[in-house]
């Protein structure tokens, strides 16, 4: 489709493709950058829309869950007021989570996220349910235990799922690493809780103990298999801020309830009681600061992403607007070059160099440098096109020049042939006439006649090379001759003249130094308008005067033309070219037509009501 469209229009898109690429990718870097800032700003706000909130709730929900098994190792000891005094706590929780959910969730979250919000609300709105259940002392303690922790599992995916897209690279691997040590913190808790609650009843039923040697494994394990993978600053959190005493004694009691239910009820209530407090508030103290660490990462990294993506801007700006600039002057620079050497190349081939063959043609002598002057040349492209012009120009006026001169040897050569058969054809006509005279044998004078007429012929078509030749026939009258005796000369010299009907309605006479051209004229129509017409057909010559002269319709009943033929024809008629040495089947047009320009006679063609073709000829 560009080959199609102008210079210019290649050239603006040649400087705006790349142009526009640089743009684009101007802005996906733009974009890319922008977007790890956002990404970081949404992680820095995590802690405060999602994780706070979160964590609240997992904080009063395992509070909850301590004093429903509780409740339901001693029941009727007061425990119920702290448990409904808990759960108001927990609900006011609850109400502040779903409020940050629902903005969470107005950010158009991925589904994987979205899910795990609606998920845990619908848990949490079912917490009624348990609350029931353990109020009326429907569930065990152990039931009671793993339903909470069900619900506070629910909490650690919706913390997973509301950090994994947005931190990536390590603070992402540090993030999940401390939901892991969250999850530990849950264990111990919930670990802590249901044996606390076994210590309280006084026993420790196998099934408990399972589950409590299972929660002690679980957390070791996450523990071994995250700790030493933290950040350093994580890991000097969860190092200091535990005590070491207490995590000691921890894991050596839960040794001890490896041992059995006999061991496991031998464990003093209190020292239980104070260690996992100790150990527990520890744990939560790193996690909070390790979550307010990350935030704080998070926000850092965006601010340098933000000054990264200032610098990256301006210097994609500044390189956008060199580009632009370049682009600009260069292809500027080019369609001017482009556009002087078009307007060059069209002045020179449409005015000065057929100005100067036509002049060349006419017979003139030019100065050629003057005449075509040489287009500026260069040493780029450009320049080579203009040299190849200047080239181009000179073989054109060499051409012509040629042309002048084989054009000028031809007409020399015919007006030669021409005279000298002119010469003889009309001592052979005064011959024709003197036997006529003398010859009184109808027969023979028959032949004479008619060699008399092929002799006029003849000698109308050597008056034609002549006129071909750009000469004149040589015949002249002094006085004014009628014109109907003009258009009876002119069928006289026509091979088929018996099949010719002239008539006359005007007196008109035609000036003497015309007669010769007009009856060539004439004879050149007729002669057409008798070779292409079906030869029992006549064909009518009809002079009337009228009021720019006298007209001369020439009217045949053959075949006819189209409209096509006719407007070409009409068109070379009014305006004759230089005659084509190939063009000899329309020879008898083309001396019509020079005839018709030298007496300013105009011809013109046009089709007949008897199908077939009435030449029109003005006479002034």
């Amino acid at each position: 489709m560009l080959r199609r469209r102008p210079i210019r229009a290649r050239v603006i898109v040649l400087v705006l493709v790349p142009v526009v690429a640089l743009l684009g990718l101007y802005a996906e870097v733009l974009n890319l950058t922008l977007g790890n800032i956002l990404t970081l700003k949404q992680a820095a706000s995590v802690h405060q829309l999602v994780v706070t909130p979160v964590g609240n709730v997992e904080k009063q929900l395992g509070k909850e869950r301590a004093l429903a098994i509780q409740y339901l190792a001693r029941p009727g000891h007061g425990d119920l007021d702290l448990l409904l005094k808990q759960e108001a706590q927990t609900d006011a929780a609850v109400k502040h989570f779903r409020s940050a959910a629902r903005t969470a969730l107005r950010s158009d979250p991925a589904p994987k996220e979205r899910q795990a919000f609606l998920s845990w609300q619908r848990n949490l709105a079912r917490m009624n349910e348990l609350r029931t259940s353990v109020v009326s002392l429907g569930l065990s303690r152990i039931d009671a235990a793993v339903a909470y922790s069900t619900v506070l599992t629910e909490g650690n995916n919706v913390l997973s799922q509301a950090i994994a897209p947005v931190l990536t690279g390590p603070l992402g691997v540090q993030a999940t690493d401390l939901i892991t040590m969250a999850r530990a913190a849950q264990d111990v808790a919930e670990e802590s809780d249901l044996l606390r609650a076994d210590l309280i009843a006084g026993s420790v039923p196998p099934q408990d103990l399972a589950l409590i040697n299972q929660l002690a494994v679980q957390h070791q394990d996450e523990w071994t298999q995250t700790f030493p993978n933290l950040d350093p600053v994580l890991h000097s959190y969860f190092r200091t801020l535990i005590p070491q005493a207490a995590a000691t004694q921890l894991a050596s009691m839960e040794a001890d309830i490896a041992g059995g239910p006999s061991a496991a009820s031998a464990i003093p209530l209190q020292t239980w009681t104070s260690t996992q407090t100790a150990y527990e508030r520890g744990f939560l103290a790193a996690l909070h600061k390790g979550s307010a660490y990350l935030a704080q990462q998070a926000a850092t990294q965006a601010r340098g992403l933000a000054i990264n993506l200032l610098l990256i801007a301006g210097i994609g700006l500044l390189a956008i607007v060199a580009v632009i600039t370049i682009g600009i002057i260069l292809g500027r620079g080019l369609i001017r070059q482009l556009g002087d050497l078009r307007e060059s190349a069209v002045r020179l081939s449409t005015d000065q160099l057929p100005a100067a063959i036509s002049r060349l043609r006419a017979g003139e002598d030019i100065d050629v440098g003057a005449e075509v002057p040489r287009l500026a040349p260069s040493n780029d492209e450009i320049g080579q096109v203009r040299e190849a012009f200047n080239t181009a120009a000179r073989t054109a006026i060499s051409a012509a020049v040629d042309e002048v001169k084989i054009r000028r040897g031809v007409n020399d050569v015919f007006r030669s042939l021409a005279r000298r058969n002119q010469s003889l054809l009309s001592r052979q006509l005064q011959l024709l006439d003197s036997m006529e005279r003398r010859v009184h044998d109808p027969e023979e004078l028959a032949d004479l006649f008619r060699v008399d007429h092929m002799t006029t012929r003849m000698r109308r078509h050597a008056e034609g090379l002549l006129i071909v030749a750009g000469g004149s026939s040589g015949r002249t009258w002094r006085e004014p001759v009628p014109i109907v005796d003009v258009m009876r000369a002119a069928a006289a010299e026509v091979e088929d003249y018996t099949r010719i009907r002239v008539t006359s309605r005007t007196s008109a006479a035609l000036a003497g130094h015309a007669v010769a051209d007009i009856i060539h004229l004439l004879a050149e129509l007729v002669e057409n308008a008798a070779t292409f017409s079906p030869a029992t057909t006549p064909v009518r010559v009809d002079g009337e005067k009228v009021a720019r002269g006298v007209v001369v319709e020439i009217e045949d009943r053959g075949l006819g033309m189209s409209d096509d033929q006719l407007a070409q024809i009409n068109e070379t008629l009014s305006d004759p070219p230089l005659f084509d040495l190939s063009g000899s089947d329309q020879l008898g047009l083309f001396i019509a037509g020079q005839l018709g320009r030298r007496h300013d006679v105009k011809v013109t063609l046009r089709g007949s009501a008897y199908g077939g073709i009435t030449a029109v000829v003005l006479i002034p």
